[in-house]
């Protein structure tokens, strides 16, 4: 609700009159009741949620809900929970959050006490007085739940020595319960849970009318077509987000056509700080070694062959790099394609510029032309530098590079020296020259594309150990180097 809230607060900031007062007072009168905006697409999850559930309704089921923050998890969840409680058929339901922040602050083994504790207070219609009574004792309950079916929501669950605790041997659980486990990580439930429900983005139909609803008060809004067309565009940004869309749809309430078009084109140089939030967590729970791939991804390979990127990345040392940041939704693998949304694009891409101003430790990554031709020239940070993206058309003045520029990259791993109007231009003068050729080692580099290379051969002590995906077009290549080159 909190959210909600804070969308009710900037409408009010805004300007509109005697319509926007109508309309405001229309969208609270709406959001009365109970959250409509949640309904959206809601009973078909619930329906798939409740038929795992309920695949064997005399046995103990335990069902993962998993998904990317602000996808609707914990909705989906609690509707199902008060759905159950509504028909009775369970002794007690109840929900325990923050299991994570929890985890954090108490020892793991008081995880199973509040869940008892939840318990007992929902018998006692939550007069928790009661607990303090000298005569209750905390063994004798739970040694009575055995006998009595219970449908428990256990909420941000990250680990399974967690769920261990919680759970412990689950001797004490009544046969014919139900658990539902939400997530952020498939791994984090994967041995212990008896099947997993991923919750999918909105439909299209159903993201447009959350979207509506919060832009406009209306689910169904008919009006201006300009602005009907520019909401199609926030629509498909989102990916079918339910949290992005309240959020986006509540910033641009009331606004005028102006603003919203202001708004779509900034979308890919900045989040909301509430949706950059949510997007966040799961960044923030890597290793510092996917961190950097997640960047890398981001920046080099958003898009391409699941095989072909994962050998660029650097995975010799470390289990699975993809399998770990698509467990996390960071990416989606689909039919051996790898694809990084939009606004987690968009996440890195401000994770990349934070680093910048920061001047951390985090490798550098370089794909605007006026960063690179700096860099290239001044060679500033050199040796921080891990990759480069270089896109020559984009440079409208000759460009006189120095045959050492990528001698002190000893950590560069991905250089491409390309034409987005290749090509139609590729027979034009190169625009980046080495009058004086290049020199370098380059032992870490992965990923070597480089248009009209400005060599004959590559230097001598090119060191290609690591090298994996090499591409020279136009270049006049007679020999790419002398000897054996031994990985």
């Amino acid at each position: 609700m909190r959210l909600l809230d804070d969308i009710s607060t900037k409408r009010a900031d805004g300007r509109g009159g005697t319509q926007k007062k109508l309309l405001t007072e229309k969208g609270a009168e709406d959001r009365t009741c109970s959250d409509t905006s949640s309904l959206y697409g809601m009973e078909t999850r619930t329906k798939q949620l409740e038929d795992k559930l309920e695949l064997q309704p005399k046995v103990t089921r335990i069902v993962g809900v998993v998904g990317m923050p602000g996808i609707g998890k914990t909705t989906l969840a609690k509707k199902v929970l008060e759905k159950q409680r509504q028909r009775c058929k369970f002794m007690y339901t109840v929900y325990l959050g923050e299991i994570c922040k929890k985890s954090k602050l108490l020892p793991l083994n008081r995880l199973h006490e509040d869940l008892l504790l939840e318990l007992y207070n929902w018998k006692n219609n939550g007069n928790e007085k009661q607990q303090m009574n000298s005569n209750f004792s905390l063994d004798k309950f739970k040694a009575g739940l055995s006998k009595k079916k219970i449908f428990v929501v256990l909420d941000d669950v990250s680990d399974k020595k967690q769920l261990d605790a919680i759970l412990e041997n689950r001797e004490w659980i009544c046969e014919g319960s139900k658990i539902v486990i939400i997530t952020r990580s498939e791994s984090a439930v994967k041995g212990i849970v008896n099947d997993t429900f991923f919750v999918p983005g909105l439909s299209h139909i159903d993201a447009l009318k959350l979207f509506n609803y919060h832009a406009f008060s209306s689910a169904d809004y008919c009006g201006d077509p300009g602005l009907r067309k520019l909401a199609e565009e926030f629509v498909d940004y989102t990916r079918g987000h339910p949290l992005a869309l309240k959020v986006l749809g509540g910033e641009l309430h009331l606004k005028d056509k102006a603003y919203w078009e202001s708004k779509r084109a900034m979308l890919t140089q900045g989040l909301s700080n509430i949706i950059q939030d949510g997007l966040r967590v799961p960044y923030d729970d890597l290793s510092e070694h996917h961190k950097n791939v997640f960047l890398d991804i981001a920046c080099f390979f958003r898009f391409g062959d699941e095989n072909h990127v994962k050998s660029l990345l650097d995975s010799s040392l470390h289990d699975d790099d993809i399998k770990v940041l698509a467990d996390k939704f960071l990416i989606n693998i689909c039919a051996g394609r790898l694809e990084m949304n939009d606004m987690f694009y968009t996440l890195a891409m401000g994770l990349l510029s934070q680093a910048s101003a920061e001047n951390t430790k985090s490798g550098c990554r370089l794909f605007n032309h006026g960063d690179i031709v700096g860099v290239l020239n001044t060679k500033a940070q050199a040796t921080k530098v891990r990759g480069i993206f270089f896109d020559v058309s984009q440079v409208t003045k000759n460009v006189m590079l120095d045959s050492d520029t990528f001698a002190s990259m000893g950590d560069l791993r991905y250089l491409k020296f390309y034409n987005s109007r290749c090509p139609k231009v590729c027979e034009s003068e190169c625009t980046v020259n080495f009058p004086d050729g290049v020199e370098f080692t380059l032992q870490e580099i992965r990923y070597l594309h480089w248009l009209k290379f400005p060599s004959e051969k590559f230097p001598q002590e090119f060191d290609p150990r690591n090298l994996i995906d090499l591409k020279l077009p136009y270049s006049k290549m007679e020999q790419i180097w002398d000897g054996d080159k031994v990985r």
